[in-house]
């Protein structure tokens, strides 16, 4: 295996760089580097951040912002800070800051320019170090996206205008995403329910119109969405007494779907129309069950042979039924996953089946599509022999793209979320402080409580930031050298402070041990499973903290006397999203996202640490979670 050697910094006014071992090489050409950045349309500029001040700027910024560079650079590093537009400056400070940990980062921000008005920038920081990795200077590339940012606003305005033309339309119309969730629905639907169009945006259509499940209504939708064949086909109303013609468009993105009111017609017709399409209906059912359902189906014999292959399976494949019925089921794997995909196989074989499993599908073309399987056997009479195995699958492909979009999604808009929420909470703070001396205690009591859901609602979003960041892989960890006892204390603190009720938190921590892990993330995992002992033990206010250690690990507890946990809830405790319903109290009294555990699962993980759970219902539980000592 080849070593490379450490190279050293290039020196731009040398014009040429040494190796580890004293070695010179050419380095760029000054004269054509110089003149390389000279001629930038863009604002180029060197920051010694020893020396704290600018090494070079391009002439770029006279056109841009109406400063030569030798008056910036007369004028200095803090007096061309005060250019940025206020709002903007903390945005500024917070990512030149975060360069300590990142090498490159952009951000967007307004700069009045010499004639006094603002120009939106985008700056792409990066810092130069040196062979020993210490930080020599800050290269920034600045560019002018003032007429990108007034665009944006013109598209904005667009919108409105598209807005209110689809809302002149005379029909029924609103448009779905791929995850059945409305996108926009016009204020003729939306007025019939007695809803407004805000009242739709981002819920599921089956969530809120149950009614339709199973209906003419859904398989028709289904069908346009996975097949993306525009669909017409007529549906009574279920929440309205009408009759509607509906058209199905579908996209890439979903579908537009636009009703239009038949009720008058369908009156005439609907008595002689009503027993000849349910006979229709059941007979087509019956006959093209497997044939023309949907979902994939696919058979195979004892030998692994395919002995039943539907119009969905050759649709999602490329493969027709005479190319494939009778084929050894290897065909359908990659040779990767063959050997895999048939040790599943063979489970059913054996008398088992399939609850959605995920396995993949080569396509005729060579492409790889991914499926949720489930199975049953078919046995002959009296079950003596197992005959054939026959699966269903659903393609998951697009719902795993779409859930990474989504995580994506939640990461922007949780960060944006974050700046307004903390404007509001300091301008709570400043209101509360004149108030609070004042005799208006009904007034100091209310802005107490806004400041309470500013900061749940910052959990909220913190939390949320969170689950992103560990499904996507971008959670990261800081990790340093602490003693846990003393974390166990300060966090045991913390909640007392925060938690607005009185409990008695015992302390039994005194292993003495100091463990490498990140301390703030730790301190999240004991902080969230504080105060779900604090939530579910509404009839005992006494909870124990302990942590104990030995040679590899370090272990911490948290005991409450709580309501327990039942067997059943324990298997799925970690999970996402997955919250414990309970008899006692309200429905309110034990509200959350079901997201702390899961939180904290991954991280004691990623920790190389494992956490768990003892409980008896009605007497209380204990979390358990561990740390290697290193």
């Amino acid at each position: 295996m080849t070593v490379s050697k450490k190279r050293k910094f290039t020196d731009p006014e040398k014009g040429q760089k040494e190796d580890s071992g004293g070695q010179k090489t050419a380095g760029i050409d000054k004269v054509l580097l110089k003149s390389i950045l000279d001629n930038s349309s863009d604002i180029i500029t060197q920051f010694d951040l020893k020396q704290g001040k600018y090494m070079y700027i391009s002439p770029s910024t006279k056109k841009i912002l109406g400063y030569t560079p030798e008056r910036i650079m007369r004028v200095g590093y803090e007096k061309a800070l005060s250019l940025i537009h206020p709002d903007d400056l903390p945005k500024l400070k917070k990512a030149i800051e975060s360069l300590r940990w990142r090498n490159r980062v952009k951000v967007e921000y307004r700069q009045k320019t010499s004639e006094g008005n603002y120009v939106w920038l985008s700056n792409y920081m990066m810092l130069v170090r040196d062979s020993k990795n210490k930080s020599l200077y800050r290269v920034s590339d600045i560019r002018d996206i003032t007429d990108y940012k007034k665009a944006e606003i013109e598209t904005a305005e667009a919108k409105q205008k598209i807005t209110e033309i689809l809302d002149s339309i005379q029909d029924d119309f609103y448009v779905l995403d791929r995850d059945w969730k409305f996108v926009y629905a016009s204020r003729r639907f939306t007025s019939k329910l007695g809803k407004k169009s805000k009242d739709f945006r981002g819920k599921n259509i089956w969530k809120m119109f149950p009614k339709y499940k199973g209906t003419i209504f859904e398989r028709n939708l289904r069908i346009a969405m996975e097949k993306r064949k525009i669909r017409r086909f007529e549906v009574s109303g279920k929440y309205t007494n009408s009759w509607y013609r509906m058209t199905a468009f579908p996209s890439k993105e979903g579908l537009t779907i636009l009703g239009q009111e038949i009720t008058e017609r369908k009156k005439a017709e609907e008595r002689l129309k009503y027993n000849e399409e349910k006979f229709r209906e059941t007979s087509e059912y019956l006959e093209n069950l497997l044939r023309y359902a949907n979902a994939p189906i696919i058979c195979w014999d004892s030998r692994f042979r395919i002995t039943i292959f539907n119009h969905a399976f050759e649709h999602l494949t490329g493969y027709k039924q005479d190319q494939i019925i009778g084929k050894n089921l290897r065909l359908l794997f990659t040779k990767e996953d063959q050997e895999a995909n048939m040790e599943k196989i063979k489970i059913t074989m054996l008398g088992g089946h399939w609850e959605n499993v995920e396995i993949r599908i080569r396509k005729k073309d060579g492409n790889i599509r991914t499926l949720l399987w489930n199975s049953a056997n078919v046995y002959s009479r009296g079950k003596r022999k197992l005959v054939s195995t026959i699966a269903q699958g659903s393609d998951i492909s697009d719902r795993i793209r779409l859930e990474e979009q989504k995580n994506e999604f939640f990461n922007i808009a949780s960060h944006e979320l974050k700046t307004p929420l903390t404007s509001i909470k300091a301008f709570n703070q400043i209101l509360y402080q004149r108030i609070s001396g004042a005799a208006d205690k009904q007034t100091s009591h209310i802005l107490a409580r806004m400041e309470e859901q500013i900061n749940r609602l910052t959990n909220l979003i913190v939390t949320m930031l969170d689950v992103t960041k560990i499904e996507s892989g971008k959670l990261i960890y800081q990790k340093d050298e602490f003693n846990i006892d003393e974390l166990v204390a300060e966090t045991v603190k913390d909640v007392l402070l925060t938690s607005g009720k009185k409990y008695k938190i015992m302390i039994a921590a005194k292993t003495g041990k100091k463990i490498t892990a990140d301390r703030y993330r730790i301190s999240q995992v004991l902080s969230n499973l504080l105060f779900n002992a604090i939530k579910y033990s509404k009839k005992s206010n006494v909870i124990v903290v302990k942590a104990k250690a030995d040679r590899r690990n370090v272990t911490v507890s948290i005991r409450d006397y709580g309501i327990g946990v039942s067997k059943d809830d324990m298997v799925h405790l970690f999970e996402k999203f997955y919250r414990i319903d309970s008899n006692e109290g309200t429905a309110d009294s034990f509200s959350n996202l079901g997201l702390g555990l899961y939180i904290s699962s991954d991280i004691i993980k990623r920790h190389g640490g494992k956490i768990w759970v003892k409980s008896t219902p009605g007497k209380g539980s204990t979390f358990y979670f561990n740390l290697p000592i290193k």
